[in-house]
């Protein structure tokens, strides 16, 4: 059974850790993002998109190429090609907890898990990559 995700206080002292859900990918993400002037709002952002955990660290490594400012503009842009990308890694880990566009932060965020039919769709997906990643990523190589 999937764990729901509890709501997140952000006057909490452990704020960075319920965030992280204890990966530690997750945990490198959100304190680079702490040192970013907009790091708090990039924050929120996760959390109103659904984004925690293992999912953080897919969003900044696989969707973005590791670069900080690609995610904080793809979380303030509400990136739907992020959102896919977190989910189709979570649907070939068996499913779990879906990542959207907005609006998770609301009361609906125990109906956010991905059904049977969205992982067997999106598991054969490939995952997108954000271009300007994509892009430097061409040009590391060449």
């Amino acid at each position: 059974m999937t764990k729901i995700r509890e709501s997140i206080d952000f006057g909490d002292s452990m704020l960075l850790e319920k965030m992280s859900e204890g990966n530690p990918g997750a945990i490198s993400v959100l304190g680079r993002l702490m040192i970013v002037p907009t790091g708090l709002m990039s924050i929120l952002d996760l959390d109103d998109m659904n984004i925690r955990g293992s999912q953080i660290w897919v969003a900044y490594k696989d969707y973005c190429g590791e670069d900080i400012d690609i995610l904080t503009h793809s979380l303030t842009s509400r990136d739907g090609d992020m959102v896919k990308c977190v989910n189709i890694e979570t649907a070939r880990h068996g499913g779990g907890v879906k990542a959207v566009p907005q609006g998770a932060s609301s009361e609906k965020r125990d109906k956010l898990v991905l059904s049977k039919e969205e992982v067997e769709k999106l598991a054969t997906q490939k995952k997108p990559m954000h271009p300007q990643a994509r892009r430097r990523m061409q040009e590391h190589v060449a």
